[in-house]
């Protein structure tokens, strides 16, 4: 809607609408959109004004505020967010975008309205931080179940991306756009005649239309003219001018306004530097003189109208105003002016905010004690306004001449904020830079920052690097111990991560650090993990978890404790207990908003839904981790996640979406170097050249990723493809090399390693054709809740049974083929049904049919039934009381067994089949 005047003129309806709906506890939402003095501040205060017994939240906006929503923190009363004391975990990225002063505000607006009906009306949004841009947006939302209104205000321009984000938000919401246009001319008319109290004459109305309809502007052009007596009566009762050219134009009143003597001018030019707004004491200090010779110069600036009094601030009457202030200033010099002002500023014991805001937009010359006060401010806001602190550090760089002490420090700070502001590539960049600066503790900062940004891009290799060859000095000596064994562990050097965690133990005794603790005992149980001995981990992790809940505020369950014990907890067969740890380490997370540890905590749990063939579950967590991911710009650990991803689909036998899986790892290995998911991605990827009829390749590809392991003594790994790599062995009739992975599993064999020393049986009975080891093995898998190892210990039970051309081969093959169908292991089906194939004939009764209708389990039977009644997936997973991966394996079989492309095509042969054909 276009609208137009003051009160009264074209917008009374509208107001009265709103007051309406604000009134009643309704939520508002209105935006004022119109050029400079076109009546959008009047609007929202008329709007206000209207609606009694209401929480008013008026926010002043100010150009240069470097403060962070400074204006809408100071309206509610609020304080800037105090960050977490102590040290971040390597794997920490930036939070959100201003999330932390968005939160305040959210709950602080929200308590505000669930106490009663509250309006916030921010005026000039153009001039808006994107601090306050992006809590507006926030509250956007709460004006559709709380009785919270926003008035927003703007002009055309200028604009930015957080403004033009907010403004299209406000519109997907249905706000209420007031589209604020010129007076047409009988509202100029109109308007003044209540400003001269009387009807205007021919001239004036004249020179009052030549405004061009802006209200502010038809406002001043009658001031001035009764400022400088040039109104008179005439005899009619109208008001006229006593001369037509006695009157300027809209540009030229302006232009008098600001116009005053000496002492006024002054102080009105004091005010435009000081962004039109000003205590008595900071306008003292910019025009050096005292508050007692300034009052009578605002005095006299107050009755031009061009200054008036807010609350304990004077500031300029309207932005137009200050506009023509500064634009009467020679151009060049107002950047040298401004930095006089900080100056004076600085030296009258100004805040820091107030003075970093003069110096940020001063002169271009050196200025170390400027760059000092920018570098100090912004190192305040690196994490709770890390953009705001990338602009002020930039500054002070080039304010100290780029080089030297005050340079250097403004430097290192600019690493830091870059990466907060996540720019992790421009801080990795400026931290190499800076790998030369004189000062180890700035060299010292500046490497941590390079290291968390190489960790987060998925490059722990270099990451651990830089960790060895950063100073050990003694008061740090156990932070940077426990951050290179981090490094050590997720490039997988292992025995480096246990030596540096161990010295990092070591180094806490002298100089006691909780975090280094909390990190080097997390990175000891992930080490033993690691090297199979799952149930020896548990201990080391649980003391982590100790520590952390210990320190100040849990501030050390930053370097995420819970998520190495659940892991260990998981790898030692206490899957319930691991769930519920890994739900309190996300639970923790938020709390602290962390959220970058989310990832590594969906992708924890992910693996318990894996080993227990929960392949839906592993997948949607998997997905949810990367997604998450994604927007905090982590990619350690993603090639873990793509390999369970493709592991699942080859079980469920769709061998081209687990090719997608496997390439979108094996590029973030390329990009990343070693590190967590490499061993994942070896065997799924050696599975897959399997089910691909390439078993000759998948065999040669894990005897290489098996020498790549034993050579870095990751245990895990071996016992995590060992497995498979014995089974392929013998099936290729390397019985040397089966031997050869069974003794290296075996090796080490204690208290602690059920689940390996269980891999261990499994394979050994399939080396020495030993049916008892085999069923040991299922046993110890069976009562540790492993329900994919109990199936893979049935398939080397059939394929012994096979071997031996045992009678009961048949039918135990069938079985294990159907349950595997069943729980969506379609490949170890297939696997076993190849084997048969390949394997001594055994009575044909016994083996049955293996295509057409016949061959069809009575799960697939069931299934095809449903699917050819109409119903999804989903439909048919819920009828069957199973998962929809499931239904998708059984589908896949059943197409191979009828030759059907399609779900078409297989209603269309259920149809068609004769009543005695099969099942």
């Amino acid at each position: 809607m276009a609208l137009s005047g003051p009160e009264g003129l074209g917008r009374t309806d509208l107001l009265r609408a709103l007051a309406d709906r604000i009134g009643s506890g309704t939520g508002a939402l209105v935006l004022v959109e119109g050029e400079p003095g076109v009546g959008k501040t009047r609007l929202l205060t008329d709007l206000g004004r209207r609606v009694p017994d209401v929480q008013r939240v008026h926010v002043p906006t100010r150009r240069y505020d470097v403060r962070p929503a400074g204006g809408l923190l100071d309206a509610l009363g609020l304080g800037l967010p105090v960050p977490d004391p102590g040290r971040r975990s390597p794997l920490e990225t930036p939070a959100a975008p201003h999330s932390a002063v968005v939160d305040l505000v959210r709950s602080a607006v929200r308590a505000a309205a669930e106490g009663g009906t509250t309006v916030v009306m921010v005026d000039d949004l153009h001039w808006s931080d994107a601090d306050t841009l992006g809590a507006m947006g926030a509250l956007v939302d709460l004006t559709d179940t709380l009785p919270l209104s926003l008035l927003l205000a703007r002009r055309p321009a200028p604009r930015s991306p957080a403004l033009d984000a907010l403004v299209e938000r406000c519109r997907e919401a249905d706000a209420d756009v007031v589209r604020l246009e010129g007076l047409p001319e009988p509202d100029v008319i109109e308007l003044a005649g209540r400003l001269v109290g009387g009807r205007p004459g021919p001239r004036l109305r004249q020179r009052l239309v030549a405004a061009g309809g802006n209200p502010f502007l038809v406002e001043q052009l009658v001031a001035q003219a009764r400022r400088t007596g040039l109104l008179h009566d005439l005899s009619d009762g109208s008001i006229e001018l006593s001369t037509p050219e006695a009157l300027p134009d809209g540009s030229a009143v302006l232009r008098r306004m600001v116009d005053l003597e000496e002492r006024p001018a002054l102080v009105l030019r004091a005010l435009a530097l000081l962004d039109g707004r000003a205590s008595y004491a900071e306008l003292a200090a910019a025009t050096g003189r005292d508050v007692l010779d300034l009052v009578g110069a605002v005095q006299r600036c107050r009755e031009a109208g061009v200054v008036v009094e807010d609350g304990e601030e004077l500031r300029i009457s309207h932005e137009l105003v200050r506009e023509a202030v500064e634009a009467d200033l020679p151009a060049g010099s107002v950047p040298e002016l401004r930095r006089q002002v900080g100056h004076r500023l600085l030296d009258a014991g100004a805040t820091p905010d107030r003075v970093a805001a003069q110096f940020l937009r001063s002169g271009q010359g050196i200025d170390h004690e400027a760059a000092a006060v920018l570098t100090s401010v912004a190192g305040s806001m690196v994490e709770r306004a890390p953009a705001t602190a990338v602009d002020l550090f930039e500054r002070a760089v080039a304010l100290a001449g780029h080089v030297g002490p005050e340079a250097t420090a403004a430097q290192v700070g600019l690493v830091d904020a870059l990466f907060w502001s996540g720019r992790a590539t421009s801080a990795l960049a400026l931290a190499d830079r800076l790998r030369g600066a004189a000062r180890p503790a700035s060299r010292l900062a500046a490497e941590e920052t390079g290291i968390r940004c190489l960790t987060i891009l998925g490059r722990p290799a270099e990451a651990l690097d830089r960790a060895r060859a950063m100073p050990r000095e003694p008061d740090s000596r156990a932070w940077t111990e426990a951050l290179t064994a981090a490094m050590a562990m997720f490039a997988l050097e292992l025995a480096e991560a246990e030596t540096c965690a161990t010295a990092a133990l070591a180094a806490c005794e002298a100089h006691p650090d909780r975090f280094a603790e909390v990190l080097a005992w997390s990175v000891r149980a992930w080490v033993l993990n690691l090297g199979g001995y799952h149930a020896d981990a548990v201990e080391p992790a649980a003391t982590a978890v100790r520590l952390a809940d210990e320190s100040a505020h849990g501030a050390g369950h930053r370097m995420a404790p819970r998520l190495f014990h659940g892991l260990a907890l998981e790898s030692a067969g206490h899957s319930t207990a691991a769930a519920e740890t890994l739900r309190q380490g996300l639970v923790i997370a938020d709390d602290l908003g962390a959220r970058w540890a989310v990832p590594f905590y969906r992708y924890a749990v992910a693996l318990g839904h894996w080993n227990a063939g929960r392949w839906s579950a592993a997948e949607r967590e998997c997905h949810e981790g990367l997604r998450i991911a994604a927007e905090e710009g982590i990619a350690l650990a993603a090639p873990w996640a793509h390999a369970v991803l493709a592991g699942v689909a080859v079980h469920a036998g769709a061998l081209d979406r687990a090719a997608e899986h496997l390439d979108e790892g094996d590029r973030a290995i390329a990009a990343g170097g070693v590190q967590v998911g490499l061993d994942w991605l070896a065997w799924i990827r050696a599975l897959h050249l399997e089910a691909l009829g390439q078993p000759g390749a998948a065999h040669a590809l894990l005897v290489q990723a098996w020498g790549l392991a034993e050579a870095v003594h990751a245990n895990a790994a071996l016992t995590l493809f060992g497995p498979d790599l014995v089974r392929m062995s013998v099936l290729a009739g390397e019985l040397g090399t089966a031997r050869d992975v069974v003794a290296v599993m075996a090796a080490g064999s204690r208290a602690g390693r059920a689940n390996v020393d269980a891999h261990v049986d499994r394979c050994r009975g399939l080396v020495e054709g030993d049916l008892s080891l085999v069923a040991r093995a299922r046993e110890v898998h069976a009562a540790g809740g492993r329900p994919v190892e109990v199936r893979l210990d049935d398939e080397a039970a059939v394929l012994l049974l096979l071997r031996a051309g045992a009678p009961e081969a048949g039918a135990r093959l069938r079985a294990v083929v159907a349950d595997c169908a069943d729980v969506g292991m379609v490949r170890v089906a297939d696997r076993l049904e190849l084997a048969a194939r390949a394997a001594a004939p055994v009575t044909p009764v016994e083996e049955g049919p293996r295509d057409g209708w016949a061959a069809l389990t009575p799960t697939e039977l069931r299934v095809v039934a449903l699917v050819a009644s109409g119903r999804t997936n989903a439909e048919v997973a819920a009828a069957l009381r199973t998962s929809v991966r499931t239904v998708e394996s059984h589908l896949y079989r059943t197409y191979a067994k009828l030759g059907v492309k399609n779900r078409t095509e297989l209603a269309l042969a259920h149809n068609q089949r004769s009543p005695g054909e099969g099942g």
